[in-house]
């Protein structure tokens, strides 16, 4: 029996190592065959550096991209490219060129990307329109953009009496890590509520106690939807995985997510609307529900793609983007 049992096992550890050798090998020809079906004229190259080589680079420097990125624009030049897995990745390494390349509006598309096609029953209406203000690209981004950016700087953003509302944030963080009295503790939850209670008192106009149990899951729904959409950028790279049944499950978890917190933000507008002054704006909320209301009353609104679904998704990508990034940053 132990025999039967050792060659039983010998077996399986041999078709196993054949077939993650298959799939490789099967990997390495569709990436080489993609790679030489996109190639363009030498002349209009930057300069290129190969899959093998790259991942040879990362390793023996021990560098993260950024870095290895940076040193390798002193050798290469100030625009160069590496090939990761068939895409071609282009690296600007100088401010003054990253600034002229994204002021030509050639460049400012949102690309086809496998996550962005997975995202879009979370930011699509049902007529497959995109809103906010990640996915989105042309009339309806700029128009977006430009008029959350108008609510922020009324509301004092950017500028030094914003920074009032932070002071007394960071005040009601230290009074909540006190109370702890020394004991070790997870400083995550109350650094990220610390971020976004300054980033609601602009959007809904309140902040949230550190002990609120639903604006805890709020957070949570937050955290998880982004650890979620940076595991998807190995999608960008191997799109042929994200259909394979175990990673099917990461983007229903992440869709599920992003549901609930569609279905918070939506009931805290619903609530603005109910006693909405369209002369006093309390918060970024009041202040886009009253633009809605100029539309549909022909009183001289001018964002015409504006909707209420498009507040809905940006409020909530705002919270994905800039949450957890400035929480992360601090810690």
């Amino acid at each position: 029996m132990i025999m039967k049992a050792s060659l039983v096992d010998e077996i399986s550890g041999t078709s196993l190592f054949a077939l993650t050798a298959f799939i490789l090998t099967l990997v390495y020809i569709t990436v080489s065959i993609k790679s030489r079906k996109t190639s363009f004229p030498a002349s209009t190259y930057p300069p290129s550096l190969g899959l093998f080589k790259t991942l040879w680079l990362l390793y023996r420097s021990g560098l993260p991209l950024y870095e290895l990125g940076r040193q390798l624009g002193y050798k290469y030049g100030e625009i160069y490219m590496i090939n990761l897995f068939g895409r071609k990745v282009v690296f600007l390494t100088d401010f003054p060129l990253i600034k002229e390349a994204f002021s030509n509006s050639s460049l400012l598309a949102r690309p086809y990307l496998e996550v962005n096609n997975q995202l879009r029953k979370q930011v699509a209406d049902n007529d497959d329109t995109q809103h906010g203000v990640i996915l989105t690209s042309g009339e309806r981004w700029n128009q977006e953009r430009r008029f959350i950016l108008e609510i922020f700087k009324k509301f004092g953003i950017g500028r030094s009496k914003f920074e009032d509302q932070i002071e007394n944030e960071s005040k009601c963080l230290i009074e909540e890590i006190t109370q702890l009295k020394g004991e070790q503790f997870d400083p995550n939850h109350v650094l990220v509520n610390a971020v976004s209670n300054v980033i609601v008192s602009v959007i809904f106009g309140k902040r949230y106690e550190y002990s609120d149990e639903r604006f805890k899951y709020f957070l949570k729904l937050g955290t998880r939807q982004t650890k979620d959409i940076i595991t998807n950028i190995l999608f960008v790279f191997l799109p042929f995985l994200a259909h394979l049944p175990f990673i099917k499950k990461v983007y229903t978890d992440m869709e599920n997510a992003g549901l609930e917190l569609h279905a918070f933000v939506g009931g805290i507008i619903k609530n603005h609307k109910r006693d909405l002054d369209t002369e006093i704006h309390r918060d970024l909320i009041d202040a886009y529900l009253s633009e809605l209301r100029f539309n549909e009353n022909g009183s001289g609104g001018k964002l015409s793609m504006l909707t209420e679904f498009s507040l809905t998704v940006t409020i909530k990508q705002m919270f994905i983007a800039g949450t957890d990034t400035t929480a992360l940053t601090l810690r």
